[in-house]
């Protein structure tokens, strides 16, 4: 007895949604990934050494725009959400968690930002040695 609808179902059920908003969905895809590929060139020229400094600097620069980063991933949600509803959106709806209740995404982010940079520190301990002892 399954209760989820089949794949094409859903499939044609997205098409339908979409359909005109092509375009929009777009726009609001590619000005969130061009915000987030901006973010990324800004913490590599921020912060260009290897040593012990330099990678505590640049995690604490990556977990602050994490953070930011998910607050527009709240936004995207969001314009996402909507058109599904039906309700009228335009591409700046990713700007939408920033105005509207920004600390619980902030809180969201900051959590998800944290478990990432606690996963990730024994691969950029062993890295960071790697890289003062080796002659790469």
């Amino acid at each position: 007895m399954n209760q989820y609808k089949p794949s094409s179902d859903l499939k044609d059920l997205a098409k339908t949604k979409l359909d005109g908003y092509y375009k929009l969905c777009i726009t609001a895809f590619l000005l969130f990934e061009f915000i987030s590929y901006l973010s990324s060139i800004f913490i590599n020229t921020l912060v260009p050494g290897s040593d012990a400094t330099s990678t505590v600097l640049f995690w604490m620069i990556t977990i602050v725009v994490s953070v930011i980063l998910g607050v527009f991933n709240t936004g995207m949600a969001f314009f996402y959400l909507n058109l599904f509803c039906g309700t009228p959106q335009t591409s700046t709806s990713i700007f939408y968690a920033f105005s509207n209740q920004p600390e619980k995404s902030v809180k969201v982010s900051l959590i998800h930002a944290t478990l990432n940079f606690i996963c990730k520190t024994p691969a950029q301990y062993f890295l960071l040695l790697l890289l003062q002892t080796s002659d790469l």
